[in-house]
Order: C-alpha cells, then structure tokens, then sequence
C-alpha cells in the first residue's frame, strides 16, 4: 500500500492505493538504492573512485496503478499539478517529495513519480 497526502489541509488531500491496485513490478524498482559513486579512469590503467555515500533524495519513487479508475488518475493528476511537496507513506518508511511527473499511458495506467527530498518528515508548527 502506498499511502498519499499533502502538508496543508485540503479536503482532497489525502488517498491510499493498496497493494493489488499497484504494478508489482513498480514496487520492486522503487526499492533499489544507489549511492553517489563516480568511478574515473587513471593514466596508470588503474581507476579512481569517489564514494559520497547514500542519501534517500537520490531516489524517486513511482506509483505506477494498471487499469486505473477515473477518480484514481485524477486524484494523482491533482496532486502532481496543485501541489510542490507531498507525503508519501510506504511500508519502508515515511517520505516527504515533490511530484515530478504524471501521465496516464496507452493502457490506461496511471504514472505518478515523486522525487524524494528525505526520509524524515520534519515538525511543523509551534
């Protein structure tokens, strides 16, 4: 289950899609984890490597629902154009992102991809 909300109140703020809606193959992309390497060639044949660790903002996480229901791709189609941060829930964790993308492909599935900002959604309020 993914679970979807904005960081201000609106009445249609907030929607889970549950685990049998969602592409299976989706799910596992969304659990790969790069870190920042870069790998550089050395005169001597050899190769230099720079290792600057793993961070959760490298990630996207994409939401990805075949044969989607009309209130379904016009929710994420919302949410991808009214709002610059979401809260995305997953069963890894809790995420604040920005919807980068959105677009209902050719076998009417819906595509929502969130670029990750942390995995720590930070307090507001006083």
């Amino acid at each position: 289950m993914i679970g979807i909300s904005t960081k201000i109140f609106d009445l249609q703020s907030a929607r889970y899609v549950r685990r049998v809606e969602l592409d299976n193959q989706q799910l596992i992309q969304n659990n790969r984890r790069d870190r920042r390497v870069s790998r550089t060639a050395t005169l001597d044949g050899g190769v230099s490597i720079n290792d600057n660790g793993y961070v959760p903002g490298d990630r996207d996480i994409s939401i990805k629902v075949p044969n989607a229901s009309k209130a379904i791709a016009d929710y994420l189609a919302y949410i991808a154009e009214t709002y610059s941060q979401i809260i995305i829930s997953t069963e890894e964790s809790v995420f604040l992102g920005v919807p980068a993308s959105f677009f209902v492909d050719q076998g009417g599935a819906a595509n929502l991809t969130i670029n990750l900002i942390s995995d720590q959604i930070p307090a507001t309020g006083g």
